[in-house]
């Protein structure tokens, strides 16, 4: 590896360009707040910091410490230098500092995040930055929050709490951060970084970080020459001072005429390149609508075949001759001529890109704004949009808000009614989150077609010979039947891998539940991105890697994995033995569990619905996901969202087996009991449709008459839950959830066999006020 030398002028353009392009992450050095006031002195830097520990090392034992290193000096400093004067130490120089004004308006600029190496509070007393400390066992709250991710600890901290870990000066503390499983939030986070993205060293000598040396050294078969890690320098290097900074994978080197010129002309630089691109569009405004040739019988085909019908390199949608207008369309209309937001609910390949293709192509009056599933908008790109939008349909597909712009998104309805703008969001079933901060309308989107919209196909499967589809066949069983009755040749499939890996498999089933896979997630997992790039080869365009886009810049990712067929996935999925299933969803678990940031992925790997829609199909699939939930029950039993998950399969799968219903029953009070308020008001609705269950299988009237009143009892708990008095539209939802029998109707017949006064007073008083209640719900519009 050879160094690249850029000059201070090409340099700055260089980073501003990068940093514009939301593909620079910086990583701050001590040099950055050397000389800054403190509380009572200045900051040093790294030698400065060393003779001063020195200094007080000797005043309490006379050793020579002339050849030893800052790494081996703090190593003496914490085990000889009483706390109470480590901790003056700490106060004096590394507490209240103080940044000029160009300093601040460096951090000032757009970085998503900042990683530092200084335990100083110069970067956060600016009111900027949230400071990440370690071992802290890191969460990553919300993106419009943020971050500094102080690596090697937090001065304030280790003087305000005596006994926590903090501080990472030592050999020793640098390889107890890096190996503390406290920290792998953090890990997780700078090892992606590393290999993914562009990195800006300033303010660092790296003359003593054995934590980022270890770091690269882990990353670095990964990274892609294309990748820059850059250092600020103010003169050429010697041959030396070349080879000890490729060990941190130094590849550049941005020679300045003046550290604090370069400051000011970067945030200049910067500027002058926003400026002129603020004009600039959101990339998919206004997509266009575009009819494929109705003799065109094979394109024709693979669209209906799961082919992905927007271009987002054109901005474009395919409509293909048969596409159906779905009956959920009016209704979505009608909705929003009332309200501002509409929530499209159903599941994975059930049509919900279509349909807001179709709105897309209705809402001529407004500028539409697409938000495809393969990109992810976080939530400063779009307030920005929010802000500066009026009269817009913005259209959200499936996967494409990230975890925090759902808290944007829940919040923004007196911005969409002043600005006169629409909000169309597409969920999956699976999807927990938007539905419980968005309280919107919510129109579910059945997978299977019925009446008009059957016979609306007709004359195309005419024209193409193709078999009629059949009312309550979904896409996929329609699909299926075509390849297995007519022999319809889709020959993409043909040169397919049949046998994977353990680690292919996570990827898979990932891909699968969520549409896209950020490589920092895949560094998460363990896995070699040049294991990565070996299975997509294999796998022939059905997966690819893709940069990520503008508004995606806090993923820790430079690109991320991603499909182009749902309906390939799910039918490898479903060719997996029961040891693959459990064996690859076990992985997954013990990867993600202990990472805060990454909790998100796992939960949504085990819910019910996810392994109901991904396994559900094939006999014996009860047994294999109840042998799923107890598999993992040593690493999950904590988390009460997994014993109501549990619970809820048990009495899906046996609604009628008494003893079943038991356990469920214990399994959703245990939840209810221990679960913060937004499961207790889950648990509480689930206990109630359970004990409404138990009491058909009673043959004892009394214990029967226990579980209606506890059922009743329940339900009033729930529905009258702050969580459910906030998000009326998922209670109205989880009223119907069996088909079969809608919960809806069992507890309205249990509240009516208790309805007679004269029996018991206050159970009637409570089965008649839960009755009207739940009517009310189910009427709400």
């Amino acid at each position: 590896m050879s160094i690249t030398y850029y000059s201070h002028t090409d340099g700055i353009k260089l980073l501003a360009k990068m940093l514009y392009d939301e593909k620079l992450t910086p990583i701050i050095g001590a040099g950055f707040t050397r000389n800054c006031s403190s509380k009572k002195a200045t900051v040093p830097d790294g030698n400065q910091a060393t003779e001063i520990m020195k200094k007080m090392i000797n005043e309490i034992r006379q050793i020579n410490l002339s050849s030893a290193d800052f790494n081996k000096i703090s190593e003496r400093f914490f085990s000889i230098v009483p706390k109470e004067k480590q901790w003056d130490f700490f106060e004096t120089y590394f507490t209240q500092v103080t940044l000029p004004e160009y300093l601040s308006a460096f951090l000032a600029l757009p970085w998503a995040y900042i990683y530092t190496l200084n335990v100083d509070d110069g970067i956060e007393r600016t009111g900027l930055y949230t400071p990440v400390l370690p071992y802290q066992d890191a969460n990553v709250p919300n993106r419009s929050m943020k971050l500094v991710y102080k690596l090697h600890g937090d001065a304030v901290h280790e003087v305000l709490y005596k006994v926590q870990k903090n501080i990472v000066f030592s050999v020793n503390q640098y390889i107890e951060f890096l190996t503390s499983s406290s920290n792998r939030t953090i890990y997780n986070a700078i090892s992606s970084d590393y290999s993914q993205t562009n990195i800006l060293y300033i303010g660092c000598s790296l003359a003593n970080e054995p934590d980022l040396k270890y770091i690269y050294s882990q990353v670095k078969e990964d990274i892609s020459s294309n990748i820059l890690r850059c250092i600020i320098r103010t003169k050429q290097l010697e041959a030396e001072e070349e080879f000890d900074l490729e060990e941190y994978g130094i590849n550049t080197v941005i020679i300045v005429n003046d550290y604090e010129l370069f400051y000011r002309e970067f945030v200049s630089e910067y500027e002058k390149i926003a400026a002129q691109d603020a004009g600039a569009k959101y990339q998919f405004t206004n997509p266009r609508t575009i009819d494929i040739n109705p003799d065109d019988k094979n394109l024709n085909i693979k669209y209906l075949s799961g082919e992905n019908i927007f271009n987002p390199a054109k901005n474009q949608f395919y409509k293909s001759s048969l596409r159906v207008m779905r009956e959920c369309v009016g209704n979505i209309e009608t909705y929003l001529s009332n309200n501002n937001s509409v929530i499209v609910r159903g599941r994975r390949f059930s049509g919900k890109t279509v349909v807001l293709s179709i709105l897309a192509e209705r809402y001529q009056k407004y500028t539409v704004l697409f938000f495809p599933s393969e990109f992810m908008v976080d939530e400063d790109l779009l307030h920005s949009i929010l802000e500066n939008s009026t009269e817009t349909l913005f259209l959200f597909d499936s996967n494409s808000l990230s975890d925090y712009a759902y808290q944007l998104v829940a919040h923004s309805e007196k911005l969409l009614k002043k600005k006169n703008n629409k909000l169309v969001v597409a969920t999956n079933t699976n999807d927990i989150y938007l539905p419980d901060t968005l309280n919107a309308e919510t129109v579910l989107l059945p997978p299977s077609f019925e009446g008009d919209e059957i016979k609306q196909l007709i004359p195309a499967c005419d024209k193409y010979g193709l078999s009629r589809r059949k009312t309550k066949e979904t896409n996929i069983d329609y699909l299926k039947r075509l390849s297995d009755d007519q022999k319809i040749d889709f020959s993409i499939f043909d040169s397919l891998p049949k046998k994977f890996s353990q680690q292919e498999l996570v990827l898979l089933m990932l891909l699968c539940i969520k549409d896209k896979l950020y490589f920092s997630d895949i560094s998460a997992l363990n896995m070699r991105f040049r294991n990565v790039d070996d299975f997509i080869e294999r796998m022939h365009g059905i997966i690819e890697r893709v940069p990520v886009s503008k508004g995606e810049k806090a993923r820790h990712s430079s690109e991320k994995l991603v499909h182009n067929s749902k309906y390939y996935l799910l039918s490898l999925m479903r060719d997996l033995d029961s040891e693959e299933i459990i064996n690859t969803i076990k992985y997954i678990v013990s990867k993600l569990s202990k990472d805060r940031a990454k909790r998100r992925l796992y939960i949504e790997t085990v819910l019910f619905d996810t392994l109901n829609q991904l396994f559900g199909h094939a006999k014996g699939a009860g047994k294999l996901i109840l042998d799923i939930y107890e598999e993992l029950e040593p690493d999950l039993n904590q988390d009460m969202d997994y014993w109501l998950q549990r619970s809820k399969s048990i009495y899906r799968i046996y609604p009628k087996n008494y003893s079943k219903l038991k356990t469920a029953y214990q399994y959703a009070k245990k939840s209810a009991s221990d679960g913060d308020s937004r499961i207790q008001a889950k648990a509480a609705l689930t206990t109630s449709l359970i004990c409404c269950l138990l009491a058909r299988q009673c043959r004892n009237e009394m214990d029967q008459r226990d579980y209606e009143i506890e059922a009743i009892t329940s339900a009033e708990t729930a529905v009258t839950s702050v969580y459910f008095k906030m998000n009326r539209k998922n209670l109205k939802g989880e009223l119907g959830l069996n088909k079969r029998e809608p919960y809806f109707d069992m507890i309205l017949q249990v509240c009516d066999k208790h309805s007679d006064p004269a029996k018991d007073l206050h159970i009637a008083w409570k089965a008649a006020s839960l009755r009207k209640e739940i009517i009310n719900v189910s009427t709400d519009s």
